[in-house]
């Protein structure tokens, strides 16, 4: 784990000690808001964020995460990838939460399919941790985050073209998602999230991921 911590200084040190506090709640609560206001229906809200995460998370990895860092973790055998998971997710809950969380991650198919859950510590606060309306789910926005982030690692590491990953919001508070081979059949990746997690592409499908990763990032991702 002695690269979470590496990575997460680095990060953290540029924000002390308003990054997971004051500042960055009252920046997310701002935007939350608008977003609120312009799409009133709360599943369109929840994809705003989810969209909006995906901009902030490759913009937060561009700009913090060291390059350098990121080829020394990546191994591209499934195993390997589990790794890499735990450490980077570690360090990036860590650096915006404020606290380390659980990561739990699974190899679901050995030809290239790893299944990730990172839950948030009880009782800790955060800074997407703000009053919604009903049916709101902040966590949207993470999930974007995670996103965004991981398929812009791989454009750093050079391995874009040959894998893809997605995340959405866990119930028990946290986020789930899943690195997963270009060359495998979409279908048979979207079971295999399902199996984990039968509601996973319920308000965020597949397609509208590849769609916002597309408009946000420029990043082609096969239909399903």
């Amino acid at each position: 784990m002695s690269e979470v911590y590496k990575i997460a200084f680095r990060l953290q040190k540029a924000f002390t000690p308003t990054v997971h506090v004051l500042v960055a709640k009252v920046l997310f609560t701002y935007m939350v808001t608008t977003v609120v206001r312009e799409r009133r229906d709360p599943r369109a809200v929840n994809a705003e964020l989810f969209r909006q995460g995906i901009w902030g998370g490759s913009l937060a990895l561009l700009n913090l995460a060291p390059a350098d860092t990121l080829r020394r973790l990546w191994k591209p055998e499934p195993s390997g990838v589990a790794k890499f998971i735990e450490v980077l997710s570690s360090a990036a809950w860590y650096v915006f939460a404020g606290h380390m969380p659980s990561v739990r991650t699974e190899v679901l198919d050995k030809r290239g399919i790893v299944w990730a859950e990172v839950e948030e510590a009880p009782g800790k606060d955060a800074f997407y941790k703000v009053e919604v309306p009903e049916g709101v789910n902040t966590l949207y926005f993470v999930a974007g985050a995670y996103e965004g982030a991981t398929q812009t690692a791989y454009r750093l590491l050079g391995v874009e073209g040959q894998w893809l990953s997605m995340w959405r919001p866990l119930d028990t508070g946290g986020i789930c998602g899943f690195h997963a081979r270009r060359d495998l059949d979409p279908r048979e990746v979207i079971e295999a999230a399902k199996r984990k997690r039968g509601s996973f592409f319920d308000l965020v499908s597949w397609n509208d991921s590849a769609s916002m990763l597309e408009e946000v990032l420029g990043v082609s991702i096969p239909r399903a």
